[in-house]
């Protein structure tokens, strides 16, 4: 096959342009890594942590209007302030527990959660009787053995439903801190490697451009010399012939002249040596 100038410029261009290539889409592919790890960050696990902190914080408002109830009045504006605070905290729970299992869906936390739903429910039937026996209690008497009840039995429950969301909580955390490791060191590798790649399309650049620039500046050098010493009258030599592109055509064409200008020198040597003769 005939390596003529044009293919070359067209194979080392062609070269650096795929290694071009590579490096960008390496670059895409852990751009797009990092930022599925950021994402998850960002739209899943941080939005689920403040599902759980808010619900702990609803289920601590829950507690506190339910012992708000021990010592009002049953029937009383505060009474009933104290009762709708602790239903609307009570359905707020339920309602960001349900979208936290949403958006998180990991096996750890649907073991967790299967313990959750239970220990809610257990909690909010004892709470829900406690208040109901509130609102219908009307002797001293009555109030204190409610009171008793709350602050023993429905510890237990409240706190075993507690405890599973700071576990929810403190798991989360972990991953969440977890994912944030991960992020930055694909990061680092992502870019480590593409530094590298890089570089290595640079060096292929540089190396393909010297390459050029060897193989045409030492076939003119050669040629200029040649034309040179032709011009000074030498025809003892010719130029080393090499590769099959346009600088060999151009150096075979200047060995080709200079073996006819040796015939045609030789032959009006000859001439001249005969007429000499004859004279």
């Amino acid at each position: 096959m005939r390596l003529t100038l044009k293919l070359k410029l067209i194979a080392v261009f062609s070269v650096l342009v795929l290694a071009l290539i590579g490096v960008a889409a390496f670059g895409i592919l852990e751009l797009r890594d990092y930022n599925l790890q950021v994402s998850r960050i960002t739209e899943v696990y941080t939005p689920a942590q403040g599902l759980l902190l808010n619900a702990d914080r609803d289920a601590q408002q829950a507690l506190v209007a339910e012992r708000s109830l021990l010592t009002l009045a049953p029937g009383s504006e505060e009474f009933d302030a104290q009762l709708a605070s602790h239903g609307e905290n009570v359905e707020q729970i339920s309602e960001r527990m349900e979208k936290y299992a949403a958006l998180v869906d990991a096996d750890w936390s649907r073991g967790m959660m299967e313990q959750f739903w239970p220990e809610f429910a257990a909690w909010t039937e004892a709470s829900g009787t406690l208040v109901q026996d509130l609102s219908s209690a009307v002797t001293d008497q009555q109030q204190q053995a409610l009171a008793s009840r709350s602050i023993s039995d429905l510890n237990a429950t409240f706190d075993a439903m507690r405890d599973v969301i700071d576990s929810l909580d403190e798991e989360l955390e972990g991953v969440i801190n977890q994912e944030a490791l991960e992020a930055a060191a694909s990061y680092q590798s992502g870019r480590s490697l593409l530094t590298v790649l890089a570089a290595g399309a640079s060096v292929v650049g540089i190396a393909g451009a010297a390459w050029l620039t060897v193989t045409i500046s030492r076939g003119l050098s050669q040629a200029m010399a040649v034309s040179q010493r032709v011009a000074g009258g030498d025809l003892t030599e010719t130029a080393v012939v090499r590769g099959r592109d346009e600088v060999a055509d151009l150096l075979t064409s200047q060995n080709e002249m200079i073996l006819k200008l040796r015939a045609i020198v030789t032959e009006v040597s000859g001439g001249a040596g005969q007429v000499s003769s004859g004279s």
